[in-house]
Order: structure tokens, then sequence, then C-alpha cells
């Protein structure tokens, strides 16, 4: 056993070193007495996100000057194999991701080819395959920082989806950028449960990697078999799109949360839906379209003041000047719960014609 480094020193660059070597001072507990002894690292480039080092452990002299060519030499074999590996490893994945893009996207030709593909991601046919769609954000907005946090977006959707894997072993995923599909067999998991998982999977990613302000939102369909995949992406991405009109973040919706929702989602032609808007929010957004989001931020906040000015960044004699000017502009009675169920309902619809 090897207690952590006493002491780390870099060593001098010399003409012969092609590669960065530390000395790292160590407590060797294995020894009858425990004993301090260094220790040569050099570190192995690779493309992945796993660093990788040499160690030699330097116990009766330090490493001689005429060694270091055969340790550089052993360090670009081991940088070589690593980057053979790592080619491998991206062709299986590519191959991989394309079916599955098949399979969500249904564009396989027949049922035997579905059953053939399903067979190499080694998916078992049952009722609780549940498709997920994982939106997520770390990005600086400082351009220096910019890669870097694109990185770590990319090493936590890595993360996110080993952890997945200890709730729901079958479960196959395909990352794009920020953005992570994936279908999991959820077995007999209630919603809530289900829920409950995802959460403790996020935050344990997080925790991971320190990125404590990364903000997640994940939209889940029905449970269905493995056969509907297309139609079950469909219900996530409707999900999604339905969410994305409340302006949440950090937030879990399945397809059953966004209720009354679902007949406006399963739509492709979105402009008929106008006739569901009450005419008075028509005349509003006709007329005073800067007044729109003041009053749904107003009708998400309880009608509180103080509260929508907060979320508004003004003054909360702002927003009651902003309010009596809606309230002379259209009649609106905000004691009556289904007037303003159907306001609510009204101003998502409406964002979503103009998206």
């Amino acid at each position: 056993m090897i207690e952590p480094a006493l002491k780390t020193a870099a060593l001098n660059k010399k003409k012969y070193m092609n590669y960065g070597y530390i000395r790292r001072n160590v407590t060797y507990q294995s020894f009858q007495e425990a004993q301090n002894y260094n220790q040569l690292v050099v570190n192995i480039p690779n493309l992945e996100f796993n660093s990788f080092e040499l160690v030699i452990h330097e116990i009766d002299f330090s490493i001689p000057n005429e060694d270091f060519m055969a340790i550089e030499n052993t360090v670009s074999f081991l940088q070589m194999e690593l980057l053979k590996k790592h080619a491998v490893t991206q062709n299986n994945l590519n191959y991989k991701n394309s079916i599955i893009s098949e399979l969500l996207n249904d564009r396989m030709e027949n049922k035997e080819e579905l059953i053939e593909k399903t067979t190499y991601l080694k998916l078992k046919n049952n009722p609780n395959y549940r498709v997920f769609i994982c939106h997520f954000s770390n990005s600086s907005s400082n351009a220096d920082h910019q890669e870097l946090s694109q990185k770590k977006e990319h090493h936590f959707a890595l993360i996110f989806t080993e952890e997945i894997k200890k709730h729901w072993p079958q479960r196959i995923y395909l990352i794009r950028q920020n953005k992570i599909d994936f279908i999991a067999d959820t077995q007999s998991d209630t919603e809530q449960v289900l829920k409950e998982k995802i959460t403790k999977t996020i935050q344990t990613s997080k925790n991971k990697l320190q990125m404590k302000a990364l903000k997640m939102t994940v939209n889940s369909s029905y449970a269905g078999e493995i056969f509907q995949l297309s139609s079950l992406y469909k219900q996530a991405q409707d999900t999604q799109k339905i969410t994305a009109l409340f302006d949440e973040a950090n937030t879990i919706y399945s397809y059953r949360d966004i209720g009354i929702y679902q007949l406006f989602a399963e739509s492709n032609n979105l402009t008929h839906f106008e006739k569901y808007i009450p005419s008075s929010l028509l005349d509003l957004n006709r007329n005073h379209p800067d007044l729109i989001e003041t009053l749904k931020i107003f009708l998400d906040a309880n009608q509180n003041y103080k509260a929508t000015a907060d979320a508004l960044f003004v003054h909360p004699k702002t927003v009651r000047y902003r309010m009596d000017k809606i309230k002379q502009s259209i009649s609106i009675d905000f004691h009556n719960a289904e007037e303003l169920l159907q306001i609510n309902i009204g101003l998502r619809l409406l964002k979503m014609l103009q998206q």
C-alpha cells in the first residue's frame, strides 16, 4: 500500500526529455517498516478523458540519465497503443450511435433488421423501455474557458450514463454536444421512483466533477416495448417541446406530466391552435406585446408583485404599473380560476406559435 505523496517536484527538462517528468516522495506501507521512497512519474499523452501515467519506483537508487532513453521509448509505445485503442473505441461508438439514431428515428427497413440491431445492442424485448432526452449546460461566457467547459460537459455526460447503468443495467445512449438521448429498461419503476433515481444520478455526477452550477433538464416518454422506440422518442421530444415553454431549469418531466398539452404537442401544424387562445390575450399580444411576459410571470408567481419584480429585475411599482395597463387594455378576472387556466394555457400556446 502506498500513501499519498509527501512531496512532488517537476524535473527540469533536458534535451533527451520529450515528455514531462515529476518525482514524488511517497511512503510504502507494505514494507516491513514503512519507509519513504521516490517515484519517477511520466504523464502519457492521450485523446481520452482518463489520464495515464508510467510510474517507476526508485527503491534502491535514482534512475540514471542513460535510462531515460528507454523510458522515452516505453512512453512512446504506450502512447501509440492508447491511440490505437481510442481509434477502435471510436469506430465501435460511431457504429453504435448510428444504430441508436436509426432506432429512434424509425429508419429500419423491416422488423428483421430491427431485431438484428437491437440484438447487437443487447436489448431484450420487454414492455418497460423509456426514452429520455437530457439537456445540460455549464458553458462559460468567457471564450478562454469555453473549450474547457465543453470538455467538462462531455465528461459529465460520460459519468452520468455510467451512473444511470447502476439503476438500469439495460441502457444505451447517444451523446451529442450538450444533449444525451438514452434508452433504458426502467423495469417496474413508477414515475416517482424514476425521477428520484435520475435526480440522484444527476447529483452524484455533478459532485464527482464538482460541477454544482451545471443545469440539466430531463424529459421522458411513457414505458413501452423495444419495437415502439420511435414512438417513445416522439413522446420525449413532445415533452421537451412543451416544457421548454415553462422556462424552467433542473427539472424532470415525463410525457404524462404535460397532460392536456399532449393534444397540442402531437400536431405538426400549430397555426390552427390560435382558436384556443383567449381573444383578450390575442388583443394584448397585438397591441402591447411587451406586456405578455409580465403577465405570464405574474401568474406564475401566484400574482405576487414582489416575486414578479424580482424575476423581471424591476421595481414592484413598475410591475403594478404594467399590470394596471394590462387591466385597462383587456378584461381578465384574476379571481376566476377557470379563466386564469385558459389564460395560462393561452400564454404557452402563444409562445409555441411564436417559436
